[in-house]
């Protein structure tokens, strides 16, 4: 908007000629800033198609995870329900070792749990670090285009009177060519992006599955509940 101002301004002082030139000058700077808009655009969609992969597949091992151990809990509770079963049968009072590995379940369940929420913010925090580059990219992108939008009002700060129009065009030129320069680092930055962030994206879902499988749901839980209850049934 700066720049179609100040155009209209220069072109009302210049003649028909130097107008047509200045309008060139301004076209080539749209289509500059319109290629940004477009990378801009395109890393904010790997951004937030990758973050949205993550949480999805998170999501997802984490139900995968916690119905492996309910499955594998509630083996663990058939098996103790059988041997107290059989020691009943024998005559030994043995109905609260059941009780006593129930609870103890149901304690190691509910740390299972928070654990498991730990796991998917942990996975959260770490793709939105790990995409920090992206938004990087992207306000550097921004930086751009207000680069682009005070090229024209810049210069003619810089070139006010009517006699320096060839200066004028002269700096419109050179600040555009530098502004090219960075839009082109930009664009050879952007072109990466969507490897860079599948890379991160398969890290942190290895990650996550690692903490929910052995951290959150880890079996070792289980096995420590079918030792209470052989515990407790060997003293009654």
């Amino acid at each position: 908007m700066r720049s179609a101002i100040a155009l209209c301004f220069l072109a009302v002082l210049c003649c028909t000629t130097d107008a047509t030139i200045l309008d060139i000058l301004f076209r080539q700077v749209q289509k500059t800033k319109m290629q940004v808009e477009s990378t801009i655009q395109q890393l904010k969609y790997i951004r937030e198609n990758t973050q949205k992969d993550v949480e999805e597949t998170v999501t997802k091992k984490f139900f995968q995870s916690l119905e492996k151990y309910n499955n594998c809990a509630d083996s663990v509770l058939n098996t103790i329900r059988k041997e107290v079963e059989d020691a009943k049968a024998r005559g030994r009072d043995a109905e609260r070792c059941y009780d006593v590995a129930l609870n103890f379940l149901r304690d190691s369940y509910n740390t299972a749990y928070i654990n498991a929420q730990q796991c998917r913010e942990n996975a959260t925090r770490s793709i939105n670090n790990n995409l920090s580059f992206n938004d990087q990219l992207i306000t550097t992108g921004h930086e751009l285009i207000n680069e682009l939008d005070n090229i024209f009002s810049d210069c003619y700060k810089k070139n006010p009177r009517l006699i320096d129009i060839i200066k004028l065009r002269s700096c419109i030129k050179d600040q555009h060519g530098i502004s090219e320069i960075g839009v082109k680092n930009l664009k050879t930055d952007a072109s990466s992006a969507r490897s860079t962030a599948k890379s991160a994206s398969k890290v942190v879902n290895q990650q996550t599955t690692d903490c929910l499988n052995n951290k959150a749901f880890s079996t070792a839980r289980l096995e420590d509940v079918r030792s209470t209850a052989t515990r407790c049934l060997n003293n009654v």
